[in-house]
């Protein structure tokens, strides 16, 4: 079992889940990934209900990483739970889109997301933000890497 938190991802399109791992793989990012791919699934994650009961095995995450546009549960209501739960309130909830709405942007920080980041461009980005959200004690680097910039 890892000692590292793990990153949830929450992303209904494979395609996605696979470029976000391959891009934090890069940069030397040794936390799990736990995917999820839809918001319900992601809303039952962060709060511990059904088979994510056992925190042991589903830890709560460093970062949460969610597609605005879930099925079931949405990304707003994955950033809802997370800053309505006096124990996640404070981490750090990176949102994507391929939406450039200023309505979803809006909507995103004012519930307090840590970043908005814009497909598929957000990809290349994903790790940048997650550095400048200031979490070395999140986020580990493989020690075979050195920095992730390097």
């Amino acid at each position: 079992m890892t000692t590292h938190p793990p990153v949830l991802l929450a992303e209904d399109d494979e395609s996605h889940v696979h470029l976000v791992r391959r891009f934090l793989a890069k940069g030397g990012l040794v936390n799990p990934i736990h995917a999820v791919h839809d918001g319900a699934a992601a809303v039952a994650y962060l709060n511990g209900d059904g088979r994510y009961a056992d925190r042991a095995e589903y830890m709560l995450p460093a970062v949460v990483i969610t597609d605005l546009h879930l099925s079931g549960a949405g990304g707003l209501d994955v950033l809802r739970a997370v800053r309505s739960d006096p124990e996640l309130m404070d981490t750090p909830v990176v949102v994507m889109s391929g939406s450039i709405e200023d309505k979803d942007i809006a909507a995103v920080h004012q519930l307090g997301a840590s970043a908005y980041l814009v497909k598929p461009v957000a990809f290349e980005a994903l790790l940048d933000v997650i550095r400048r959200l200031g979490m070395p004690w999140a986020l580990q680097r493989r020690p075979d890497r050195g920095r992730p910039d390097e």
